[in-house]
């Protein structure tokens, strides 16, 4: 028994240096390949210039359409269309200031990506802060269109939220639009949304030009018409 235990363990003893010989003859044909799905970037800059967007778009359609809301609520608005003002006027009134508003938010936002994050803007800052405000001025229109015709804030809430929750996660912010299901990549392009990030990915990460990025702008443009046209000729004047 003592003999036949001997015997089994000279074996193993044999045999285990002809295996690692073995490993040693293969393991410079083996090599792991991997494919990111964010190209050669890393997933903060990836990220950040999206992020920029998404937060323009809820400062924006937050602020005016809750805003307006708000004013109608409190009588405010009834108050100032006594006056002899068109409501061409005042909303062009709230769109000055809050434009304002949102350029010093973009000033602040890419001073920050920069200094905190080190994201790097290949294109420019000017560049990105011109798409910026494009991007601003859509979702401006966009808050306008949906306070149209409501009469309080928490109104204006339940509706603007079946907009803006899905554009946050479907519009490429947290992840490419390429690695979601086939319907979900034909919605994103009904968001404004996912435009405004292909234009800040474009110009911060790849360096492009505002003439590179001339669709996503032209898109953002029309959008931006559109929404001002139906908020003009919806907004209830009777309040």
């Amino acid at each position: 028994m003592v003999a036949s235990q001997t015997s089994v363990s000279t074996q193993d003893a044999n045999i285990t240096p002809s295996i690692a010989h073995s490993l040693d003859n293969f393991k410079d044909d083996i090599s792991l390949h991997v494919n990111k799905i964010y190209g050669n970037i890393k997933y903060i800059d990836f990220l950040v210039p999206a992020i920029l967007g998404m937060t323009i778009m809820m400062s924006c359609m937050m602020g005016m359409g809750a805003t307006i809301a708000g004013e109608r609520e409190t009588g405010e608005l009834a108050r100032l269309f006594m006056t002899p003002t068109s409501v061409a006027t005042v909303i062009g009134g709230k769109i000055a200031a809050k434009l304002l508003i949102e350029l010093v938010r973009a000033l602040i936002l890419i001073f920050m990506a920069v200094m905190l994050f080190k994201v790097s803007i290949k294109g420019g800052f000017l560049q990105t802060f011109i798409v910026l405000v494009i991007g601003a001025l859509c979702f401006v229109g966009f808050g306008i269109m949906l306070s149209a015709r409501t009469s309080t804030q928490e109104d204006y809430a339940q509706i603007s939220l079946p907009f803006s929750m899905p554009m946050m996660f479907v519009s490429g912010v947290f992840y490419p639009i390429e690695t979601m299901p086939w319907i979900l990549q034909k919605l994103a392009y009904i968001f404004p949304l996912t435009y405004l990030n292909d234009a800040m990915r474009g110009v911060m990460l790849k360096g492009q030009t505002l003439g590179d990025v001339w669709l996503d702008l032209v898109v953002l443009l029309g959008f931006t018409v559109l929404f001002f046209i139906i908020g003009v000729k919806r907004f209830n004047r009777d309040v």
